[in-house]
């Protein structure tokens, strides 16, 4: 008799058992979080599940770089939340879920307010992020208005690094492929010196594409960083000129200046900076004798340096527009750097009471001159709103054009 006693106790023991493993049983909703218009990913981007039945169990994770989450949840019902700066919150609620599952493509709408009264003034958004690349727009930005070069440009830009000796690097990747106005520099096999050529001043944008097309040669495999230079776009003449002045020595000039009309346009970059740097230094050596523990020698070294750099450049090109669509592009490029690094050093040599045995003196002379010319010349024709770039040697210029001009009538 006691056995039919045991048996229901047992029973809802297990029944007991069983009901709390499978709600500690883990499963997984997963989806992607885009932006309603361009579809492109958003990374982290937040999402919040919240039960309603138990409303202190919380949970959520961060989008990757993909735009994509996959967390971990139990069984059950929930709100849940997408949230992402400068987007309207998404929120779905009372989702039951109990089992694994994806809620696919998740689009969440920009955030915009319609304001009466105001006058709201814009401009072009630091960064923009477009299906195959992102653009850091730094013609206006403070710091490369410092009389710097393109190597303090790159150097200023997230995921870009620049070292000592002017290697550029991308996500730790040195195998980067350097383009200027879309093309390799003449000086493509020394990028470096290139970007030290090229003032700061003259660049309107950078382009970073992490994953180039097609289009692109199979250089580079950590991917193409494309500086844009500056180009008038306004209708008539118009122009800037920027100077600095820094401590210590050093001073840069930089003038853009474009003459537009309705079927061409005209523009030009000079740059000009001076760079004077010092320094001092002294070294006192002192050698033990290891058997007596005595001081034996000492050797004092003074050293002087002084570094001097001037650069030049010029950008000269035209834009003629021959359709509304397709464009001829010129561009004429010079640039040259002058160096010299001297370097004065004297060595006193003294025995082990300090009394001056003997002096020497070593001075050294680093000059460097680098003069660089690049002309490039280009057609660009615009496919509903894609632009699409070909360039082409100088002799076939004139019978491409005639040929393009008569296609197009």
């Amino acid at each position: 008799m006691k056995i039919f006693r045991i048996l229901p106790i047992l029973s809802m023991l297990f029944i007991t058992t069983l009901g709390f493993s499978q709600q500690a049983a883990e499963i997984y909703v997963k989806g992607t979080v885009v932006e309603a218009k361009t579809n492109q990913p958003l990374e982290y981007a937040s999402i919040t599940l919240v039960s309603t039945t138990n409303p202190s169990y919380v949970t959520g994770d961060m989008t990757d770089a993909s735009g994509q989450f996959n967390i971990p949840i139990l069984p059950d019902t929930y709100e849940i939340k997408i949230e992402f700066l400068g987007y309207q919150t998404l929120t779905i609620s009372n989702k039951e879920i109990t089992s694994s599952m994806s809620l696919g493509m998740i689009k969440v709408e920009s955030d915009s307010e319609v304001l009466e009264g105001l006058v709201i003034e814009t401009k072009r958004a630091d960064v923009e992020f477009k299906l195959d690349k992102k653009v850091y727009n730094v013609s206006n930005d403070n710091i490369n208005k410092g009389g710097g070069t393109a190597s303090d440009v790159l150097d200023n830009i997230p995921s870009v690094a620049v070292d000592a000796d002017g290697n550029v690097s991308l996500r730790g990747n040195e195998s980067v492929r350097v383009l200027i106005d879309g093309k390799p520099s003449g000086m493509a096999s020394n990028i470096a010196d290139a970007l030290k050529m090229l003032s700061s001043e003259s660049i309107e944008q950078v382009e970073i594409i992490t994953n180039p097309s097609a289009r692109y040669e199979a250089e580079g495999g950590a991917g193409i960083i494309n500086i844009i230079l500056k180009k008038g776009s306004n209708q008539g003449v118009n122009g800037s000129v920027t100077a600095n002045v820094s401590n210590p020595f050093g001073y840069s000039v930089g003038a853009n200046i474009n003459y537009k009309e309705e079927k061409f346009n005209l523009f030009a970059n000079l740059g000009y900076r001076n760079d004077f740097t010092k320094g001092n230094s002294l070294n006192e050596t002192e050698y033990i004798d290891q058997n007596t523990g005595l001081s034996k020698s000492f050797v004092n070294e003074y050293s002087k340096r002084e570094r001097k750099r001037k650069g030049y450049n010029a950008n000269f090109g035209f834009e003629y527009y021959l359709t509304d669509k397709l464009t001829w592009n010129n561009n004429f490029t010079w640039r040259r750097s002058d160096g010299d690094n001297p370097n004065d050093v004297n060595y006193d040599y003294y025995d082990a009471g300090r009394n001056l045995l003997y002096s020497n003196r070593r001075y050294t002379a680093e000059d460097d001159f680098k003069e660089n010319v690049d002309y490039s010349t280009d057609f660009t024709y615009k496919f509903n709103d894609k632009v699409t770039s070909c360039s082409y040697p100088e002799p076939f210029q004139k019978t491409l054009t005639e040929k393009i001009l008569t296609f197009y009538k």
